[in-house]
């Protein structure tokens, strides 16, 4: 759990594992990229495998046994004051993180998404520097001793955890908002602190490109496309993606002329599950892949107009089957159309139903849309259910109609 592990490759044999966060409680893991380099420590090389992974530390591991060289903190942390070099544990600060000691709400940092997730780093051995698309954010932990083991229909395993949800009015979320930000981090792995940084406005940027040019390339959760210098942090060159970048660029050449090509197209959890807080980029998905060479002319393909917001129907003064088609929403649908009914474009919004569909609503949940992703609900919900949940809806809708002008300030680039 949340380990390094080395095994033999010819053989298969384990030769040695590091546990990067012993006791996880808070979705720490250790699958991020890994990079093997060789490192002057003490004054002598070293082969060396770096990672840094959720919990916020950079790593630096002797390669060929596993022993801990050095570990340092990329971002803020919470859940620890800091790495016991002598057994290699982190030292868990149990009055801010350890949620299920004294069942108390703690709000930890990084969160769920961790200081460093999926999307690659890069080393420049010329450099000698890491650059790191990281994250900077926080979330509440609570624990849930009484909570079911098992939601039957969703297949999903009850840990006894609940992390804070997002408040439902707009001025919060802008604050809550304005809390998760991004930053590409150069780190000397050898002094263990960063040589430079750039800030973003939110989370999910794209993963890194190091060149022997002394380039670092990357796109941004907010739509663009950047090349920086990769001894300073200088911007040499940016363009608009028109949409979020979350992967990392490649560079190769044909006929003796070099490329650079980025996949663009805003998605992944962040923008389904905290769509809201994935509206701060501003950006919608539209996928293409972009290729870029010295002296290019092509022309960057913008997304189709968004269609106007469709007027609801009357709101039911019926508060309480709201707020019961509330919880059922937050617990069933929000991981894919996002939490409190807020998308963040990559499924439907569906706040914005047209007439159409709410005539349709209950034919969709028990019928389900399996060509497009949307499984039938028929064994989960009852027809009153299905009310509730659609009730909960078009109040929605109406709080979006009241709170339109504060959307539209939402997004950064406003």
């Amino acid at each position: 759990m949340s380990s390094i592990v080395a095994v033999n490759a010819d053989t298969g044999e384990y030769v040695w594992h590091y546990q990067t966060t012993p006791g996880d409680a808070w979705d720490y893991t250790a699958t991020q990229h890994m990079i093997l380099a060789e490192l002057p420590i003490d004054g002598k090389p070293r082969k060396v495998l770096m990672q840094a992974p959720k919990n916020g530390f950079f790593y630096v591991i002797d390669r060929a046994t596993g022993q801990l060289l050095s570990a340092k903190g990329i971002v803020p942390q919470s859940w620890t004051k800091g790495m016991d070099m002598k057994t290699g544990r982190p030292i868990v600060d149990d009055e801010n993180a350890a949620y299920w000691k004294d069942g108390k709400r703690k709000l930890v940092t990084p969160a769920f998404w961790g200081a460093h997730d999926w999307q690659p780093m890069s080393y420049n051995p010329n450099t000698g520097l890491v650059y790191i698309p990281a994250h900077i954010m926080s979330a509440y932990y609570e624990h849930i001793p009484e909570a079911p083991k098992r939601n039957p229909f969703k297949s999903m395993y009850q840990l006894g955890l609940r992390t804070g949800m997002m408040p439902e009015n707009v001025d919060g979320l802008l604050e809550m908002a304005k809390g998760w930000s991004g930053k590409l981090i150069a780190w000397d792995p050898v002094k263990q602190q960063p040589a430079w940084e750039v800030p973003y406005v939110t989370i999910f940027n794209g993963g890194t490109l190091s060149t022997a040019g002394n380039l670092v390339f990357e796109g941004s959760a907010d739509g663009r496309v950047i090349a920086y210098a990769a001894d300073t942090g200088k911007k040499l060159w940016e363009q608009p993606a028109a949409s979020g970048v979350m992967a990392a660029p490649i560079t190769y050449s044909v006929d003796g002329e070099q490329y650079v090509t980025f996949m663009a197209g805003w998605g992944g959890a962040f923008s389904t599950f905290a769509g809201a807080l994935s509206l701060r980029a501003g950006v919608q998905p539209f996928s293409q892949v972009l290729t870029y060479k010295i002296g290019g002319t092509a022309k960057l393909q913008e997304p189709a107009p968004r269609p106007d917001t469709p007027k609801p129907p009357a709101l039911s003064t019926d508060t309480a089957a709201i707020e019961a088609g509330g919880k059922l929403y937050d617990g069933y649908c929000s991981q894919c159309h996002g939490i409190h009914a807020v998308s963040g474009g990559v499924l439907p919004d569906l706040r914005k139903l047209t007439p159409e569909k709410h005539q349709m609503f209950l034919g969709i949940l028990f019928g389900g849309r399996v060509p497009d992703g949307m499984p039938s609900f028929a064994d989960a919900f009852t027809p009153e259910q299905v009310d509730q949940i659609h009730q909960y809806l078009i109040k929605r809708a109406h709080d979006l109609q009241d709170e339109g002008l504060a959307w539209k300030k939402f997004s950064a680039k406003q």
